[in-house]
């Protein structure tokens, strides 16, 4: 059987994920999210309990931790633009289509919250490791990862006590931007890089106008 050491979960190492559940409403929601685990079996998250992936998993307790090296699958999460699923097939929850592999997860124990955080511990029911080609490594795929958690992290932070932790992960961004169109100039990534980045300040702009 697959483990999570074989799929790139090392114990203290924080893996990014697309986070897949089920709403109230049935309907399927995803969202990029940092993944690790503690024992080398079992799965965490950390999402803020003002998402919806918090609330799903809290409704239901069940989730999808879909792997992907495609940062246009993380942009889609994040942005909310059209992702495909398909039914997991021993939780109640979905799996992106498109994704190199998934772990089928169950929450267990209780739900501990902190500084606007959970943490969720999940026991894998199931374990799904695609055959993929290999894909020659980019500099742009982990600019593109990076300013994606960070743009999510400018929307929480921005406007609050954490405001200069929001200016500065801009600032990041924008070194990323400047390193993406260097090494992936006119391609996709780029493209995707600068809808991105343009997006964050578009809503910047949009919080500000309303102060």
């Amino acid at each position: 059987m697959t483990s999570l050491e074989e799929l790139g979960f090392l114990r203290g190492c924080i893996c990014e994920v697309i986070v897949s559940t089920y709403g109230s409403d049935g309907l399927p929601h995803a969202a990029p999210m940092g993944a690790s685990t503690d024992d080398g079996e079992r799965l965490v998250l950390r999402p803020f309990t003002t998402t919806q992936t918090y609330r799903n998993i809290v409704g239901r307790g069940f989730a999808v931790a879909n792997i992907s090296s495609d940062p246009l699958l993380f942009y889609k999460a994040l942005s909310g633009e059209p992702l495909e699923f398909t039914r997991a097939e021993t939780v109640e929850a979905p799996v992106v289509k498109g994704v190199d592999g998934w772990l089928e997860l169950e929450a267990v124990g209780p739900v501990e919250e902190r500084d606007g955080r959970a943490r969720i511990v999940f026991t894998v029911r199931k374990m799904v490791a695609l055959e993929v080609l290999p894909r020659a490594y980019s500099r742009a795929v982990h600019a593109l990862m990076e300013s994606m958690i960070h743009s999510t992290r400018v929307r929480v932070f921005y406007g609050t006590e954490r405001h200069g932790e929001a200016v500065k992960l801009l600032e990041k961004m924008a070194d990323y931007r400047a390193l993406v169109d260097r090494v992936a100039a006119g391609t996709a990534y780029s493209q995707l890089m600068e809808k991105l980045y343009r997006d964050v300040l578009g809503w910047i702009s949009s919080l500000e106008g309303k102060g």
